[in-house]
């Protein structure tokens, strides 16, 4: 197997703190092209895939607000936020067999409350208006779309 990696920062760190203006940021087609060199690595060298260090940002909950530890990013919701799970499968149909999810340094989101700030519910931005309930600095996010995940019917590796 071998590993790789989507970013090892949430989108909204490389905005916000090396100012990249939002460059970092995934939408449909960065995924498809991901998918895409993925692919061709596992048809190519013949291993399977592990992607690592997956941000845990989001747009969904209150306390992502592109602060030290509560950074934006879209990476967990497109693998885990939909229903269907259908962006997981397509990954997992290219060859990708695992899934690391954790920052790469320190300041990016955490699952944890790392800031130990417990809850935070400031004002939205970018439409994030889910209450947070949990002390996560990701708001809980990454632990209730991994539940839900693991309730779904398994999905099994080709």
């Amino acid at each position: 197997m071998a590993f790789a990696e989507m970013s090892d920062r949430d989108a909204g760190f490389k905005q916000f703190i090396y100012g990249d203006r939002g460059a970092s940021w995934w939408d449909e087609s960065d995924f498809s092209t991901h998918l895409e060199l993925v692919k061709k690595f596992v048809t190519g060298s013949q291993l399977r895939v592990v992607l690592w260090q997956i941000p845990l940002g989001n747009t969904r909950m209150r306390s992502m607000y592109n602060t030290w530890n509560h950074f934006q990013d879209n990476k967990v919701e497109w693998l885990l936020g939909d229903s269907s799970f259908d962006h997981l499968r397509a990954y997992v149909n290219t060859g990708v067999i695992g899934l690391l999810f954790g920052r790469g340094a320190d300041g990016a989101t955490c699952a944890c409350d790392a800031s130990n700030d417990g809850v935070t519910n400031p004002a939205p931005i970018n439409g994030n208006s889910m209450v947070t309930a949990s002390s996560d600095d990701d708001g809980g996010y990454f632990a209730l779309r991994a539940a839900i995940f693991a309730a779904a019917d398994p999905l099994p590796i080709p």
